[in-house]
């Protein structure tokens, strides 16, 4: 008996180690590939941008907003000041116990008002309607008693005007073309009805400026996270944070689902479930499209974060997965799920049967050591490079002495980062 658990134990212990060799070979494969597409979409971009266009479509930005005060001030400062000609600023605030409220009707000199709602998707009661009368951008606040954020942001598709919306929160700092950059490809193809954008981390920098890191141990290591996500991104097409939607898709789709976790995941895949190839609707991605976002410094709120993110992925994948019949699109999602749903699963079986292995001297505690010196180093390269492929594309500048400190950071990446992300997928 002795004997078979043994075995046992070093055969799991060989294939985690192939494992995680494949995972970086995968991760190899996806970081080249993701850079060349990525490349491949800004020079389409830059050359699109060449075309000027003299006509606009209306969009409703719609900010989500609980309890932050100390966020929503610069937030729409930034919405204030986009280049672009015809939007108007929902905000919807769910319940919030602090200032929040009292910020925006003072700062923008909101008054309340007697507005008709209609109703096209269920939400729960509104407490009250404000708008603003004497400045450039209309911005309308509604506030309602603390529900589920899928009910704050429907009662915002209720109240949005414009054909087309987009949804952020007080963490999202759009930049002056970011909404500019989101619509062109809806301009150049009125069938496309969901464009994506990407998300970066940090606060906006000029080109002659250095590029400074955030302040924070977990803010860093959330940069060189966010960096492996977008290129990531490029390749699968299953991530969207930043997505503008054409509102007559969300309203026939039912908005919002009260079960759902991830919102961009969920109503993404939930429209492309009704589009058929007879309407030839499209979705596409605008690589120049940017938000930047502030990341949180606070544990506790980064763990809800990627819980809420992981498993809302997870769930839309299930249903892309079953509703696709793309070969090609099943493998890409089966290869997701083997190196992240099922990631810490295997990581933990693996260690025990590397702790084991080691106990029963089948395995050197020495090779173990070497072996996953050269797995972190391999896999912070791909990280370090990444991080400095972003600053080239931005053109931004970095000193000697960041350069040789986000070595560090992307050590950390890949060391630290995946103990914290080992907690939110394994339940």
């Amino acid at each position: 008996m002795e004997s078979l658990l043994r075995d046992i134990f070093f055969a799991l212990s060989n294939f985690f180690l192939i494992y995680l060799i494949g995972n970086s070979l995968n991760l190899s494969f996806l970081t080249v590939k993701g850079i060349k597409k990525s490349k491949k979409a800004r020079k389409q971009q830059e050359y699109h941008n060449r075309l000027n266009h003299d006509y606009y479509i209306p969009v409703s930005i719609i900010v989500s907003t609980e309890d932050d005060e100390k966020k929503i001030e610069k937030c729409l400062k930034a919405l204030q000041n986009l280049n672009y000609k015809l939007y108007e600023i929902v905000i919807v605030d769910n319940g919030s116990i602090d200032r929040t409220t009292e910020i925006i009707i003072t700062k923008y000199e909101l008054k309340k008002v007697n507005r008709p709602i209609h109703r096209v998707l269920p939400t729960g009661e509104l407490t009250g309607i404000y708008q603003n009368s004497n400045q450039k951008i209309k911005i309308t606040l509604i506030t309602k008693s603390k529900t589920k954020k899928k009910d704050a942001l429907n009662a915002g598709i209720n109240v949005a005007e414009y054909p087309y919306v987009i949804f952020i929160t007080p963490n999202f700092i759009l930049k002056k073309e970011t909404l500019e950059n989101l619509v062109r490809p809806i301009l150049e193809d009125d069938k496309v009805i969901i464009c994506n954008g990407t998300l970066q981390i940090g606060s906006e920098q000029s080109k002659t400026q250095e590029y400074t890191f955030p302040t924070s141990f977990l803010s860093k290591l959330q940069v060189f996270e966010w960096n492996r996500k977008n290129n990531i991104e490029q390749v699968y097409r299953y991530l969207p944070s930043l997505t503008l939607f054409k509102k007559d898709m969300i309203q026939v789709v039912k908005g919002f689902n009260e079960e759902a976790i991830g919102e961009n995941f969920e109503l993404m895949h939930k429209i492309k479930n009704k589009i058929t190839e007879k309407e030839n609707n499209k979705i596409k991605e605008s690589n120049n499209a940017v938000a930047l976002y502030n990341p949180t410094s606070n544990i506790i709120e980064f763990m809800k974060q990627r819980y809420k993110q992981y498993h809302g992925l997870k769930k839309s994948l299930k249903k892309e997965y079953q509703g696709s019949r793309n070969l090609i699109n099943k493998i890409k999602i089966l290869d997701y799920w083997f190196y992240g749903k099922y990631s810490s699963w295997i990581t933990l079986l693996g260690t025990i049967s590397l702790i084991m292995s080691c106990m029963n001297k089948t395995i050197e505690l020495q090779n173990i050591i070497i072996f996953f010196t050269i797995y972190i180093l391999f896999c912070s390269t791909l990280s370090f490079c990444l991080f400095l492929i972003n600053l080239w594309e931005k053109q931004q500048k970095i000193s000697f002495f960041n350069f040789l400190k986000s070595m560090f950071w992307a050590v950390c990446d890949n060391t630290l980062l995946p103990i914290l992300l080992f907690f939110i997928k394994i339940p």
